[in-house]
């Protein structure tokens, strides 16, 4: 295929237009995607962690999400929040972050969710799965649990591919096919 404007890859930067990768990788073959996914499942795993919370909004908070789906291919263990807890996270991001408002009681929200996923389901860290969820919920207010903001791993490895200080294959997960 041919390479577009010089480009020898690509990122999209919100998570959900990750469902349209494989379509763009049809057309343009010879395109790197560096997935969101693979970035931030390189930082779990360079923490030695598995067991990680996932929150986002509520079409990204799903198992058989494009996203979790390829974290999933990285032999990690991702935990959604309680069924409950999911709309007001959803709720959240789409009404007040996403219009710049920022609540105590929304962040109380979502460092009380954290750590239901920690208390309950024993996560070892959270994956930030939204790009705002980073301005609202800070490391400092929850210093037990190691928190992966996705945008900024995915733009810093980004960076470094588009540099050259990295090779992308050490960021896919290992598939293993049968062979016929």
């Amino acid at each position: 295929g041919k390479i577009l404007l010089g480009c020898f890859a690509y990122i999209l930067t919100f998570i959900l237009g990750h469902i349209a990768a494989p379509r763009i990788t049809e057309y343009y073959p010879n395109l790197v995607f560096i997935h969101i996914s693979d970035a931030v499942a390189f930082a779990i795993k360079e923490k030695k962690l598995k067991k990680i919370g996932f929150l986002g909004t509520k079409f990204a908070m799903k198992l058989d999400s494009c996203v979790v789906k390829r974290l999933l291919e990285h032999n990690l263990d991702i935990v959604l929040p309680r069924n409950e807890d999911i709309d007001r996270l959803h709720q959240i991001i789409i009404v007040e972050l996403i219009n710049n408002i920022f609540t105590t009681e929304s962040k109380q929200f979502y460092i009380s969710a954290m750590q239901r996923l920690y208390d309950e389901q024993q996560v070892e860290g959270i994956i930030l799965g939204c790009t705002e969820i980073p301005q609202l919920v800070h490391q400092n207010e929850v210093p037990h649990l190691p928190l992966f903001d996705s945008t900024q791993l995915h733009v810093q490895l980004a960076v470094d591919y588009q540099l050259g200080r990295c090779d992308i294959e050490r960021f896919l997960p290992v598939i293993t096919t049968k062979k016929a």
